[in-house]
């Protein structure tokens, strides 16, 4: 059995309240003024997105959940490697709460909009199609292009959480296929990235938000490092830093996308090495209650967001509400039924020995 490490927790908490934060300032100043958020905290979060997406790329807090998923999976995946206890687990951990932020986000949605038509601009959102319910639902929209514009209904974090199940569910198949073939597939995937983001493709705002084949490589940079036995040397990390710090300073002189594609692959390496750190560092347990809700906080929190901040309530006590919500989604819907996921694998495991 795994142990639960804290410090992995911490960190799921504070890339929670990273992108909790991206969202609520500008959607609070948008509803409210520009007098709704302090100065300091409008002028940070401007230079953060100055630096880490110029070109509307993956918010990088996204880019490091979907490394800490594939690092965790493949632990997982180590730990007990069987294919119909893998997708048992798998569904009950990420299925319920990604349907009920589906609901969430079509409900916020529609009270959102009787108050303001600002809603569409929030929560890129038009209108509520079933198609696209069902696109987003079935994860089709992360396969297929043409689906990404009407699959926001209300709640857009949730592509991302959307496309981890596209993951799941390629991870046991690729295993099979072997090493060559995902060192293959992962090329190819960030070759057509680079040429995407290059061209101003229209293609550029799907594969960055909800394409399996976008997060694929950096899934896998994570599954990569949860196979090391030991740490990168202090001379990858030197060189992983001076390579994203110079790709950072192309980002802003090149106007194409190019060099904040490339840039991914030195954040997803060192992304690795802070996760294998963190796994061994020693935290107080109570650094790590939010990070345990961090899946709920994350998949909940856009509609809690933006129905607050047009109802007038302050920007900071949006936050609280949505850390609140998360909780009481983790401990009532998220971690019993994982509980219950886990008691099925168990039983199964005692089964097959007995």
């Amino acid at each position: 059995m795994l142990q639960r490490s804290v410090g992995i927790d911490a960190l799921r908490g504070a890339l929670s309240f990273w992108v909790i934060f991206v969202h609520v300032v500008p959607w609070a100043e948008i509803s409210q003024g520009s007098d709704a958020v302090l100065v300091p905290v409008q002028s940070f979060a401007k230079a953060a997105s100055v630096i880490f997406q110029p070109h509307g790329e993956t918010n990088p807090a996204v880019l490091m959940f979907i490394v800490l998923s594939g690092y965790c999976i493949q632990k997982s995946w180590m730990n007990n490697p069987d294919m119909r206890n893998f997708f048992i687990r798998r569904a009950f951990r990420i299925v319920p709460v990604f349907v009920l932020g589906i609901a969430l986000g079509i409900f916020g949605f529609q009270f959102a909009r009787s108050i303001s038509p600002v809603t569409e601009l929030l929560s890129g959102t038009k209108s509520i199609e079933l198609i696209c319910v069902l696109a987003k639902a079935s994860a089709l929209a992360a396969l297929l292009p043409a689906f990404h514009p009407c699959t926001y209904i209300g709640n857009a974090p949730l592509l991302t959480v959307m496309v981890e199940m596209t993951l799941y569910a390629a991870f046991p198949l690729l295993l099979w296929t072997g090493r060559k073939v995902i060192v293959a597939a992962c090329a190819g995937c960030l070759l057509v990235g680079v040429i995407i983001a290059a061209r101003g493709s229209g293609l550029f705002d799907w594969w960055q938000n909800s394409s399996l084949y976008g997060f694929l490589p950096y899934w896998w940079i994570g599954a990569a490092f949860a196979m090391l036995r030991q740490p990168p040397s202090r001379r990858f990390l030197i060189w992983a830093v001076v390579a994203w710090a110079a790709l950072t300073l192309f980002c802003q002189i090149d106007k194409s996308a190019l060099f904040s594609e490339i840039r991914k692959i030195p954040f997803s390496l060192l992304t690795g090495v802070a996760i294998m750190a963190l796994e061994r560092t020693s935290m107080p347990k109570l650094t790590s209650l939010i990070g345990r809700a961090g899946y709920s906080i994350y998949a909940l929190h856009a509609p809690i967001l933006y129905t607050l901040v047009l109802l007038g309530v302050p920007w900071e006590a949006c936050i609280a509400a949505c850390l609140l919500v998360g909780l009481c989604s983790f401990y009532l819907i998220e971690q019993p039924l994982d509980k219950y996921g886990r008691s099925i694998v168990q039983t199964k495991l005692v089964t097959m020995r007995g």
